[in-house]
């Protein structure tokens, strides 16, 4: 049986649509075709909405920071010897159709990435921001500020790197397709120890991964407030294990060109 409540509720409800459906003929308001309201309900729901083009942007570059750790085992295989990073580089060669499935994944990943942060960028510049899921505790920092540059710097970096490492155009003369280790394979150990010895291209990539790490340390917890994932008592926490998680990336990777050019890997 219905309660007083609901019927009251109902009754309301009721008298609201009859006094708007008045209100719109006396004032000649004309009510929104069907198909008007189906394109503002897709809109909604689909990728021109604001909301969900923050989803876009934080789902791919959670993707993204898991490609970073993936990357980083087979980087580190460096610290074995030429024995170890040649051989990695020989396995990865060994299966081309994956290799380059994942690039493409990789490459779509970064690609919608960018994308959607440009489109958030220039509409929180010329309206009103879209909200995180917890907007009461939301804060703007020089690191959040500057997510824009700092992703244009790791932006520049990426295509440096894929130019040295992957195409190996840039110094074509000390290419893993010109060296060979004692084994007769592409000597990618000898390219990368010869590529850190060179001190412009140390602190480049210095620079691009601290401009990465930042970015990280904003862009993760950022993106579990866009998905909802971090309460007003959780984020403090999440905002550490962000900083942390950034922290641990750099390092890392920055201890391949630092322990090359000091002399620590030959």
């Amino acid at each position: 049986m219905p309660t007083m409540t609901n019927e009251c509720t109902a009754v309301t409800t009721s008298a609201k649509w009859i006094t708007k459906k008045r209100t719109m003929a006396e004032t000649g308001v004309k009510p929104k075709p069907v198909a008007q309201t189906a394109a503002a309900l897709i809109q909604v729901t689909t990728f021109a909405n604001p909301v969900t083009k923050k989803m876009m942007m934080g789902g791919t570059g959670l993707a993204l920071i898991a490609f970073l750790f993936i990357h980083l085992l087979g980087n580190l295989s460096l610290f074995a010897g030429s024995g170890g990073l040649n051989t990695y580089a020989q396995f990865l060669h060994t299966m081309p159709v994956v290799v380059w499935v994942f690039r493409f994944v990789i490459a779509l990943m970064f690609i919608l990435h960018v994308w959607y942060a440009i489109q958030v960028t220039i509409e929180n510049r010329t309206a009103r921001p879209v909200d995180y899921a917890c907007r009461s505790y939301q804060k703007s920092t020089l690191i959040s500020r500057s997510m824009i540059w700092t992703g244009l710097i790791v932006a520049g970096f990426l295509i440096y790197h894929l130019l040295h490492f992957t195409l190996q155009s840039l110094y074509p003369d000390t290419s893993a397709a010109v060296l060979r280790d004692s084994l007769g394979r592409p000597d990618v150990y000898r390219m990368v120890v010869l590529g850190f010895q060179n001190t412009l291209s140390s602190l480049f990539y210095l620079t691009g991964l601290l401009a990465l790490a930042f970015h990280l340390s904003h862009g993760i917890h950022s993106a579990l407030q866009t998905f909802g994932l971090a309460t007003q008592r959780t984020l403090p926490i999440k905002i550490r294990a962000a900083f942390i998680i950034a922290g641990m990336l750099f390092f890392a990777y920055t201890s391949i060109p630092i322990s090359i050019f000091v002399g620590a890997v030959k």
